[in-house]
Parts: C-alpha cells; sequence; structure tokens
C-alpha cells in the first residue's frame, strides 16, 4: 500500500523511496522526510510514497497521474539484479515518453536514472568510498530546461554538499547533459531529458545523520578506514550548502508543471501549391502558437497519409489540426484515420490539447459524433464576419471565457461546409450570422473554431477569391461584397493569443 498525504485536487508527487533501514525510521519515515523537505506551505498538493525497496514501484499508469516523482538514495546499487530495481529501471524508461510527468533522482535515485537511460555507474574513480562534504561545481553555461536553468542560476557558484555513496554515474546516457562536478565525482548533477533531473549529492541529509548513523556504521563495516573518518569529521565542520539546495530543488519541484516542455504536433491537411507546401505551413502555425524558445513543434502531412498513432498521445502535449480545401465527408483513408485518432484521444488522454482550424474544426466534431454539411446560406462563405459570444461563453474553459470581454470580433472566413449538428456534451461558445457553431469546446481539452485566425486578409484576397470568381461560384456583386468586408479591422492576434493559452495549458 502507498501512503499519501495532501488533497487529491492538486498537483500529484510520489517520493519513490529506495531504502528502509531501521536507523532511518523504515520506508515511511524516509518518504515523510522527503515530503517535509519539499512540500509547499501554500500550494495545493498531493504528495505519495512508495516504497520501492519493498515491491511498490510506480506503474505505467501512474504515469498519467502523477505530475512529479522523487527516487531517494539506497544502500544498493544501481547495478543489483533485483526485481524492483529493474522494475525501477523500466518504470524511468518508460517517462521519457510521457509528456507530464518529471521525475528528480538523489544519489541511488540519480545513480538509477543514469542506468536505466543508457549509462554506466561504477564504483567511485578514488575506489573509496565518498562519505564527506564536497565543493560542487555548477556549470553557469548551461541553457536547457528553463526550469533547471533558473536553478542552476539561483545556486550562485560553488556549494558545499553532503556526499555519500560508494558509486557515480561513470558515462552519461545518450542525450544527457552534465550540469556540474566535485572533485570526487565527475557527474554531480545530470539533466538527463527535459523532464529527468539527477544530483548526487543529498540534500536531504544533516550533519546529525552522518555523526549518529553513517560515520559509526560505515567505520564498523571497514567502508571507512581512520583517514576517512577523520576527513569526513573534519569537512562537516564547514559550512554547508545543503539548505540551499534542498530550496532550489524545491523550487525546481514548484516550477516543474510552469515549464513542462509542450511538445506540440501539426497536423497539416492543406496540399494546395498556393499555401506554400508544408515547410511554410509548418512555419506559419509555430510562429503564432508557440511560447518558450525550447519548445518542440513537429508537422506532419496528414493529408500525405502522415498521421497520428496511438503511441503519439503519450509523446506530445498538444495537437493543432489545420484547413483544408478538402471535405471531411470526403471519402479518404486519411481522414478516416485522423478521425478516429480524434476519437481515441478524447476517450483516452484527457490531459492532451487538441485545436482544430476551419477543416479541423469540422473533423473534430464529426469524429465525436456530430454532423457536418453545406452551408445554411447554401454559398460560399468567404469574408469577414462579426463573431459573437453565446449564452455558454462564460462558463466555459477560464482561458476561452474571456476572449469576449468586449463583445463581437471581426475574424475571416472561408468554407463551403460547417458544423450543422453538436456532438453530445460539446458546447457552442461562438457564433455568426453565417454559422451557428463559430467555436465549439467538444471536450475541457478540445478546442474547435470555423474561422481562419492563423490567415490574413491579404491572402484570402489573392489566394481564395480569384478562384471562386473564375469558378463562377461568386458574383461580381459577391466579390465587391467579399472585398469590402475584408476592409473591416480583425481580431485574429486576439484569437491566436487566446488559442495558445489553450494549447499550453
Amino acid at each position: 500500500m502507498t501512503s499519501s498525504t495532501g488533497s487529491c485536487h492538486g498537483t500529484r508527487y510520489g517520493v519513490v523511496v529506495c531504502d528502509n533501514h531501521e536507523k532511518w525510521g523504515g520506508a515511511s519515515s524516509i518518504g515523510k522526510r522527503y515530503v517535509d523537505i519539499f512540500k509547499s506551505k501554500n500550494e495545493d498538493e498531493d504528495w505519495h510514497i512508495f516504497a520501492a525497496i519493498e515491491g511498490e514501484v510506480p506503474s505505467k499508469e501512474d504515469l498519467d497521474t502523477f505530475d512529479a516523482f522523487f527516487i531517494t538514495g539506497s544502500p544498493h546499487s544501481a547495478n543489483d539484479d533485483i526485481k524492483w530495481i529493474n522494475d525501477l529501471k523500466e518504470f524511468i524508461s518508460s517517462s521519457v515518453n510521457s509528456s507530464k510527468v518529471r521525475i528528480v533522482g538523489v544519489c541511488f535515485g540519480h545513480q538509477l536514472i543514469g542506468a536505466a537511460l543508457g549509462g554506466k555507474v561504477t564504483v567511485n574513480p578514488s575506489q573509496k568510498f565518498v562519505l564527506q562534504s564536497e565543493e560542487v561545481k555548477t556549470d553557469k553555461n548551461f541553457r536547457g530546461n528553463k526550469a533547471i536553468k533558473e536553478l542552476i542560476e539561483s545556486l550562485n557558484g560553488p556549494l558545499r554538499l553532503l556526499e555519500c555513496h560508494g558509486e557515480c554515474v561513470a558515462t552519461l546516457p545518450p542525450g544527457a547533459t552534465n550540469l556540474a562536478e566535485s572533485a570526487t565525482c565527475h557527474h554531480e548533477m545530470i539533466q538527463f531529458t527535459e523532464n529527468i533531473f539527477g544530483i548526487q549529492a543529498h540534500p536531504e541529509f544533516t550533519v546529525q545523520d552522518y555523526k549518529d548513523h553513517l560515520i559509526p556504521d560505515l567505520f564498523r563495516k571497514g567502508r571507512l578506514d581512520e583517514n576517512g573518518k577523520k576527513l569526513c569529521e573534519e569537512s562537516l565542520l564547514l559550512p554547508l550548502d545543503s539548505s540551499k539546495m534542498a530550496a532550489a530543488l524545491k523550487k525546481l519541484c514548484q516550477a516543474l508543471s510552469k515549464y513542462r516542455v509542450a511538445t506540440i504536433k501539426i497536423l497539416l491537411c492543406e496540399d494546395a501549391e498556393k499555401w506554400g507546401g508544408r515547410d511554410v505551413m509548418l512555419k506559419r502555425h509555430v510562429e503564432l502558437y508557440h511560447r518558450e524558445d525550447d519548445e518542440e513543434w513537429r508537422g506532419f502531412n496528414a493529408c500525405g497519409g502522415e498521421v497520428p498513432s496511438t503511441e503519439d498521445l503519450d509523446k506530445y502535449h498538444g495537437f493543432i489540426i489545420t484547413g483544408s480545401h478538402y471535405s471531411v465527408n470526403d471519402n479518404k483513408e486519411w481522414i478516416r484515420k485522423t478521425e478516429q485518432f480524434i476519437a481515441t484521444l478524447a476517450k483516452k488522454s484527457p490531459s492532451k490539447r487538441l485545436v482544430g482550424l476551419c477543416f479541423g474544426h469540422q473533423l473534430v466534431s464529426k469524429a465525436l459524433g456530430g454532423v457536418v454539411g453545406k452551408n445554411p446560406s447554401g454559398k460560399f462563405v468567404l469574408q469577414t464576419e462579426s463573431v459573437k459570444a453565446t449564452h455558454n461563453s462564460s462558463d466555459t474553459n477560464p482561458v476561452v471565457s474571456k476572449l469576449f470581454e468586449n463583445g463581437p470580433l471581426g475574424l475571416l472566413e472561408s468554407h463551403s461546409e460547417c458544423v450543422t449538428e453538436l456532438p453530445p456534451d460539446a458546447k457552442t461558445i461562438a457564433s455568426s450570422n453565417s454559422c451557428e457553431h463559430e467555436m465549439v469546446l467538444f471536450a475541457d481539452n478540445i478546442l474547435g473554431v470555423q474561422f481562419h485566425p492563423e490567415c490574413t486578409a491579404e491572402e484570402f484576397e489573392e489566394k481564395i477569391l480569384p478562384y471562386l470568381k473564375s469558378g463562377k461560384v461568386f458574383t461580381e456583386e459577391d466579390v465587391l461584397k467579399t472585398k469590402e468586408s475584408f476592409k473591416v479591422p480583425l481580431d485574429s492576434t486576439k484569437v491566436n493569443d487566446v488559442l495558445k493559452d489553450f494549447l499550453h495549458q
């Protein structure tokens, strides 16, 4: 059984305890020590203690329900062939594909992460057990994950930290970055991935822990000789930065959600040459909707058959489905596969964000049980439209609800079809004279818009209007009416900001 403290509604943290020695009061007391050090007094947090050393290892399913895990120190080696250690390695490996959960490893936890991800853990370079306070130097030039970057900057120079280890990470796993070193350990702090951090030192230990337990125990067992005992005792007289390191890790813990690196996948559903091709379309959407420099954005040629798989749901924070000249009712394999993906996301991944633009909006509706048909007017709509909030807009997603605070918005429309019947539980947030369901919240994590905030009036006049005129879809009167509407000021920027915020929630 796991033990827990706190509410079940806030951020969820797990302490994975890898030691249960009676001198520390058992696994539960060790876990409680971590909770006491790292739990915020002013935040709504839920902390669970997993006695991993007793077989209570987090499961892959826990990656969807927890925000972060701490993996503690242990008397065991990361190389021991023991079931709970192997299970924990598998759990760590699985977490790499999670865009949600974060892991912080301490000493053994730090080493175990290194081993699980392809690095090597060996005995200390000195071949001796290290038990002392050590000066740890951080790399101030680190420019990776924003939360860890802030942690390194906040430490401000060399730190004196408590060390207790017979082994260390000798070789970094692929893609890992070393952040700090000491005279006895080259890899004192490591950013293993964007979501996994480790530290060799023990910010949770105190000098009294060393005097009362570690020095006597290790000396008695012969792992510490007279000279080592003397060096350790002398080093403990020096001022320590353990509390500073613990505070920095606590801040990191609180910042994990705030600076979670977003990975967004854009399903590009347009292949008409006039829009410039895949790279141009990708760049357009990234420039509009990215927030942080270290975000990862990928474009997939959906209409060319590159449709996300179920496995992609674990790898990405959110998805955008773009507009298209195709109809969602076309009998095309890529459209049907994209529908299936949308339905799977809605059913199995409530934490993943999805935004549909025009065609994408319609496809989401169809995938979830709605109906898409010809515009009620029977005509192609190409114009700037006044989009107004409905009565549902005030009680919906807090990011979206602020959009219409100052009244209707001027937005660009280009469509021959629209959502005519909503799926179950969907809410219409905004409507216009030409489309009842202009903006729809299909679920807490799924939003669709019929209009085109990503385009400009100049593009519509240059790329779409001539086609409608030459194809006799539009009369001269229609052309003049459309051009006149393009003179109306647009609120696309305001909408794009809201869509950006929604994607990154």
